[in-house]
């Protein structure tokens, strides 16, 4: 989060400096930073000691070069990250990031589906719900309706009906 508000401090005050050798720089670095961000997906395991080790500390600055290179727009990390699946799933991102753990730790072995379909149950309940989340909360509450009383009203109930109707199906399911 300090990195990240840096970066923002920084930007704010230097956005209008747009020496070319430094704009390519950023592009360049930052295209670099995100194919190491996805190895390191790919590759990092949440229990490596490296992490705690200054790991996370680098790559908090891996990740404000992402930022800086994206808000460049005549930049290539600009135009794979302005791809429409990826700013669909931003919209959405908030409530993705608050429904997740609870469908992961939910949604468990007991359902019986192999590692791969159960990852992807697993996302496809979150992206689900996420969208839900913001098209009955957020986008009421941006736009200040007092609509989102009356929803609460029937999503809520519906919501809860339907959690407990997963959880009695899928807590069938012997371990």
């Amino acid at each position: 989060l300090l990195v990240g508000a840096l970066l923002a401090v920084w930007w704010s005050s230097h956005r209008h400096v747009g020496a070319e050798v430094g704009r390519r720089t950023v592009r360049i670095a930052g295209s670099v930073a995100l194919l190491l961000m996805l190895v390191l997906w790919a590759v990092a395991r949440q229990g490596d000691r490296g992490w705690y080790q200054g790991g996370l500390l680098a790559y908090s600055f891996v990740t404000a070069l992402v930022v800086l290179a994206a808000v460049q727009s005549d930049g290539p990390v600009h135009r794979v990250l302005s791809w429409r699946p990826l700013v669909a799933l931003g919209v959405i991102s908030y409530g993705a990031y608050l429904i997740h753990w609870p469908v992961f730790v939910w949604l468990d072995e007991r359902t019986g589906l192999a590692p791969w379909p159960l990852f992807a149950a697993r996302v496809t309940l979150t992206i689900g719900l996420a969208v839900v989340l913001s098209r009955v909360v957020e986008l009421p509450v941006r736009r200040g309706s007092t609509v989102l009383v009356r929803r609460a009203a029937i999503v809520v109930p519906t919501a809860v009906a339907t959690i407990v109707l997963l959880a009695v199906v899928v807590g069938g399911v012997d371990r």
